[in-house]
């Protein structure tokens, strides 16, 4: 029927339809408390994601601290090491001056 209908027709009910309002609570399907518990299940879910964004943001931030100690910590031993290898090559020629001497004195 709808394509033997005048556009005058169809122009009048597209008219129509558009004054109508519809509410949600008149629908029967208690699309209020629908929506409200929608609403709180993506809070939740956005909750969720924050609180693992900042457990994730946590355990980055823990293991910059534990490779920045660990750096640090090398480099202390390359000092230490440096510095012992330092004194080392400050005993050696003592220790060389002292055999030349004990060499001598025993032979003169």
């Amino acid at each position: 029927w709808i394509q033997h209908v005048k556009s005058e027709v169809i122009q009048s009910l597209a008219d129509d339809l558009d004054k109508i309002s519809v509410e949600k609570s008149s629908m029967g399907f208690d699309l209020l408390e629908l929506e409200e518990a929608a609403y709180l299940v993506l809070a939740e879910e956005e909750q969720e994601s924050e609180d693992e964004d900042e457990e994730e943001e946590q355990e980055l931030n823990n293991e910059e601290e534990v490779i920045i100690r660990d750096e640090e910590h090398g480099k202390e031993e390359e000092e230490n090491q440096e510095s012992s290898s330092e004194c080392k090559i400050k005993e050696k020629p003592q220790s060389s001056e002292d055999n030349t001497e004990e060499s001598t004195s025993d032979g003169g």
